[in-house]
This record gives C-alpha cells, structure tokens and sequence, in this order.
C-alpha cells in the first residue's frame, strides 16, 4: 500500500509540472524568414487599403498581395518603377503609402501576413523604431506613423504610435519599454488555430513624408522543457506500475 501511495504522489507532481513549466520556441521570424517567394515559411507580403488613414478600424480593403520584387534592393514594392508609390517591404524595413501618391487613390498600408500553421496559445514579440531619428534627416519630420498587429483582417493590437521624433503616442497598448533611438519593444499573446491570418500593418497618417519604419516581429509558442518530458515519462511510468500492483 505504501508503494502504491508513492505512485501515485509521483503521477500527481508530474501533472504538475505539465502545467507550471514550459519553454517558449520561435515558429515564425519576420527578418530570418523574409523571402522573395510568397508563400515562404507561411509569409505573405501585401497591402491593405483604407479610407481615411488614421487606422480606424473601418473601411478596410482586402489584404492584396504586392506583385513586384526588387532583387536589386531586395524588396517588395507596389509597382515596378518605384516611388510614387513609396509602399514597399523589407527583411526589416517597411513604409506605407497615402492616398495623394497611391495608385489607387487611397490609403495603401504595408502589411506582413503569417499564416498560422499551429493551433493554441502564441506570443507575438518584436521591436519597432522610426528609420531615422534626431540626425537632422529626413526622419526629424513628418506627422509620424502606427504600427498595429491585425488578426484575420481585424484590428487585434496596436502596437505603437510614433511621432516624428520617435516618441510613443497614447495608442500603444501593448508596448513594453525602449526609446526613441534603441527602438520600442512590443509583446501580445492570443489563441490561434492553423490557417489564421496574423498581420503586422504599417498605417500612415495624413502625410507619408519620413514615415520609415524598422521592424522586427517574432511569434513564439509554447513547448514543454527537458525536466517536463522527463517526468511525464516517470508519471507515465508510476501508472503503469500502479496497474501492475492493482492487478496483481
């Protein structure tokens, strides 16, 4: 009987640490993973449009796939001669375009799509910051930009709202710390299932002079730690020789 108290005493800590401990592994990098090829590692390059250019949530086009890569300076852009428009996306580097140099007359924001290819509970993580600041450059100007993470094609966070000289405006949400000239780190979680859109959406204001962005975005999951593992199989191990002594 005592023998089997201690099975059981073990079965139960090893329950425990199921639920207590994980590790974080990254599933999808927005710098390592970028492509020439859409579709890579799940990563999609395109656009959405949008009325009135502040981010309001409506009136939202569908999210368009940018058809031209510029191998010579390894970016995604709207057309083939670039500028106007000024839409374009890079392995870390993105800017949006409005509606007075668009194509199509309205707003065209930059947006990175990643097909889920998981399903449960994910961290998004990654840092944002304006291309240039306080040099006297072009990055000193313009009436800033935001940075929102969209989840099938609906506003989920906003991540930062950066003013000329890369100060945070009150819409940042889910910014954690950072300044101005390091850039401003970002975290969110949410649950996901396989095929679920996740978009980081790279919004402009009225004017989209020196509205560069770097950018990096990381999604992580959750996977048990070595220690886990091994005391699942100890559990596992304590149950099966509960079941002898029971039978026996």
């Amino acid at each position: 009987m005592r023998k089997y108290s201690l099975m059981v005493a073990i079965s139960f800590a090893c329950l425990l640490a199921m639920t207590s401990q994980a590790a974080y592994l990254t599933i999808a990098d927005s710098v390592a993973e970028f492509s020439s090829t859409q579709g890579q590692d799940n990563w999609y390059y395109g656009y959405r449009l949008d009325d009135d250019g502040l981010l309001s949530g409506g009136g939202w086009g569908a999210f368009t796939h940018l058809s031209t890569y510029d191998s010579g300076n390894q970016r995604w852009q709207r057309s083939g001669s670039f500028g106007p428009p000024y839409l374009n996306l890079r392995a870390q580097h993105s800017h949006p375009d409005n509606d007075a140099t668009s194509l199509s007359g309205s707003f065209e924001f930059s947006a990175r799509r990643w097909v889920s290819e998981v399903s449960g509970e994910i961290l998004i993580t990654g840092t944002v910051r304006k291309t240039y600041i306080g040099d006297g450059s072009l990055g000193d100007s313009g009436d800033g930009f935001v940075l929102a993470i969209f989840k099938n094609g609906a506003l989920y966070a906003r991540v930062a709202g950066l003013t000329p000289l890369g100060n945070l405006d009150t819409g940042a949400n889910i910014v954690t710390g950072g300044s101005a000239g390091a850039g401003w780190s970002y975290l969110t979680n949410m649950s996901v299932i396989v095929g679920d859109n996740i978009e980081f959406i790279h919004a402009s204001f009225a004017d989209i002079t020196s509205d560069g962005a770097i950018f990096t975005g990381y999604i992580l999951q959750a996977v048990p730690e070595p220690s886990t593992v091994f005391l699942l199989l100890v559990g596992g191990g304590a149950l099966w020789w509960k079941r002898r002594l029971f039978v026996g």
